[in-house]
């Protein structure tokens, strides 16, 4: 059976973008475990409340068949520069981020001639996934080799169906 790891922040993830793969996975028998910077209650900001059974430096990604990253506003304070956000991504076997994780992620050079899409209200995120050698692709969800990248909550369920069918490979 198939285990895999959603990282959020303690404040502010993105409630859907969370709720709608977690379900997916869920119904089709994948276990999960929910990693935070610190382990404990995590608000997602349109109020959903989840516990965050570990702290990143308590997880490894290789123990999971998947760790996904969830996006939020929450997410780009809690994380940013974060080495040990970084390492999980780069342990990863199946690497899954939504929204604005994988302009985060970008920063630790996982995305290097890779195509990949991302939250990009303004221009911003596409730009800085760019400068760090990520190929930006105006797509709600994009898979290339063992990384998947959604754009927001709107892809949620595209997002988790795509982890769900690369998990069953």
């Amino acid at each position: 059976m198939s285990k895999v790891l959603f990282v959020l922040a303690n404040e502010g993830f993105q409630d859907t973008e969370f709720g709608v793969p977690h379900e997916i996975l869920k119904n089709a028998g994948i276990a999960s475990d929910i990693a935070a910077k610190t382990s404990g209650l995590c608000h997602g900001k349109f109020g959903a409340e989840v516990s965050a059974k570990y702290a990143l430096a308590q997880v490894s990604g290789s123990n999971y068949d998947a760790v996904i990253f969830i996006g939020g506003p929450g997410a780009m304070g809690a994380y940013h520069g974060d080495r040990e956000y970084f390492r999980l991504a780069l342990e990863a076997k199946l690497l899954a981020a939504i929204c604005i994780a994988p302009t985060i992620l970008s920063d630790s050079g996982i995305f290097i001639g890779k195509k990949v899409t991302g939250w990009d209200r303004d221009g911003e995120q596409k730009r800085h996934i760019a400068e760090q050698g990520g190929i930006f692709i105006e797509a709600p969800v994009v898979q290339e080799g063992h990384i998947i990248t959604a754009n927001g909550p709107e892809a949620a369920a595209e997002f988790g169906a795509a982890i769900l069918t690369a998990l069953e490979e």
